[in-house]
This record gives C-alpha cells, sequence and structure tokens, in this order.
C-alpha cells in the first residue's frame, strides 16, 4: 500500500469528498485556465509539416486498415477518415490500434530511413470527411 494513502474521511464528513489539499495556482483564483491535473483520456494528435496540428480522442478511432502494397494506413474516426501514406506503417498499425501513440508528425520523404525495420515514418498526411 502506498505511503501516501489517506483515508478521506474528514472529506466525507464535511460533504466535499473533492477538497483537494494543493493550494490553487497563481495565488488562488478561482478561474483556472488549465486543468490541475492530466486526465486519463487518450488522444491522438496529428501534425503536418507545416504546424498544423489536429487531435481527436481514441473513443472515436472506428477502424484501422493497413494496406502494405499501397504503403497505407486508413484510420476511420466518427466525422474523418486519415489516409497515412509511408514506410514501416505495420508497426503504427499496431501501436495505434493499442492506443499507444500520442503523435504522429509527418516527415519529409528525405528522411526515410533505408533498411530500418522497426521505426514509422509517415510521409503525408489526408483527411476525408465522413457523411
Amino acid at each position: 500500500m502506498s505511503q501516501g494513502f489517506k483515508l478521506k474521511f474528514d472529506q466525507l464528513r464535511e460533504n466535499d469528498p473533492t477538497h483537494r489539499e494543493k493550494p490553487l495556482q497563481d495565488g488562488g483564483k478561482a478561474y483556472e485556465q488549465f486543468y490541475p491535473e492530466e486526465s486519463h483520456a487518450r488522444n491522438i494528435c496529428f501534425v503536418w509539416q507545416s504546424g498544423k496540428r489536429l487531435f481527436l480522442n481514441y473513443s472515436y478511432l472506428i477502424s484501422g486498415e493497413y494496406l502494405p502494397e499501397e504503403r497505407t494506413l486508413t484510420l476511420a474516426f466518427t466525422t474523418q477518415t486519415f489516409i497515412l501514406k509511408g514506410v514501416n506503417l505495420e508497426n503504427l498499425f499496431y501501436e495505434v490500434m493499442n492506443h499507444a501513440v500520442r503523435q504522429i508528425v509527418c516527415a519529409d520523404e528525405r528522411y526515410n530511413l533505408v533498411g530500418e525495420d522497426e521505426k514509422f515514418v509517415v510521409n503525408d498526411i489526408q483527411i476525408v470527411k465522413n457523411g
């Protein structure tokens, strides 16, 4: 058991089990710009060469399809379908299937590593709106 483990009987008696002992940031403002802690929700962020970024929650991922002969990975979300083109995308397919990838960055083809089987490189990201 963790040494920092505490029972919250005192907060339950005070009818405030969500009370935190940590003080608010920025001198105790009532409105905070950021949540005090990260959540357990998993998101995937797509980054283009131009710097454009888009993230979606993994809970909206419907399916994924890897086509080795076309070197494409298609990820179907509820609102959009992403078509990724690159090398070694089979590894990326399994990582996305396990919700392990946090960010997919698009890179120029000249940075593709020749002879390296473990790393994936995405060279193009296309978005198709659903419905």
